[in-house]
């Protein structure tokens, strides 16, 4: 099967309303044929709309089990993740990026990108993976783990139950990190 056809074959599974059942099925299916993966990707971000989206969600399932697959993508998705326009884009970007080994040589684009998102007005979700990313990224360079820790707990107070626990979780650790209390 050819990379066309294997896009035929996943656009009218992607083109339905949102619904977890399908992106679990899709998601298990990719996982069972790694070859239709790159598939998703390309559907992301080729596809503005419902099926880009739905692409996005599957593509973050398959990540989260195998994480080793958006390594080859993830220069793509940082140059990228700042054009799309609906904010489920980032969200599904930002998470796979949280589970994802990061290149050393994109972490200050991808630190700039993930301050940005922390401090806008996106949804809650773009900016609790975003803070994971830093956190991330601040295990690589722990220069920055300081810097971290005042920008989370200048916002702490003023987010959602979610991002006050993320928030809470990840300044625990990295208070031991910097053997601060």
């Amino acid at each position: 099967m050819t990379s066309k056809e294997r896009n035929e074959y996943l656009f009218p599974l992607l083109d339905v309303p949102p619904a977890q059942r399908m992106v679990d099925g899709i998601s298990a299916f990719v996982l069972k044929n790694p070859e239709f993966f790159p598939n998703l990707i390309e559907l992301m971000f080729n596809n503005p709309g419902r099926v880009g989206r739905h692409a996005a969600w599957a593509a973050t399932k398959c990540v989260e089990k195998e994480n080793n697959w958006i390594i080859d993508y993830i220069p793509e998705i940082v140059h990228s993740v700042r054009n799309f326009e609906h904010p489920a884009f980032q969200r599904q970007c930002m998470k796979m990026l949280s589970l994802a080994p990061l290149p050393e040589n994109l972490i200050g684009e991808l630190f700039d990108i993930c301050f940005e998102f922390y401090l806008s007005d996106l949804p809650t979700a773009v900016k609790i993976f975003s803070m994971q990313v830093m956190y991330n990224i601040s295990r690589m360079e722990p220069e920055l783990k300081p810097e971290l820790i005042d920008l989370i707990e200048s916002r702490l107070e003023y987010g959602t139950a979610g991002y006050i626990n993320r928030g809470k979780r990840l300044l625990k650790t990295l208070y031991k990190e910097c053997r601060r209390s």
